[in-house]
């Protein structure tokens, strides 16, 4: 389980740019408490692709 405010930490971390990030609004931290440590790595890693 992920926990959501520290997926939140390194979202904005990962994308850290002049663009404002919404995070899905009240959902996001019941949508990201259900996502595997593998699916947590693979979205970090997209970002880090779209925001090199």
């Amino acid at each position: 389980m992920v926990n959501p405010e520290s997926f939140r930490k390194k979202v904005r971390g990962i994308v850290s740019h002049e663009g404002k990030i919404e995070f899905l609004g009240n959902n996001f931290d019941g949508i990201v408490s259900l996502l595997t440590t593998s699916k947590e790595a693979r979205i970090y890693q997209w970002l880090e692709e779209l925001f090199p």
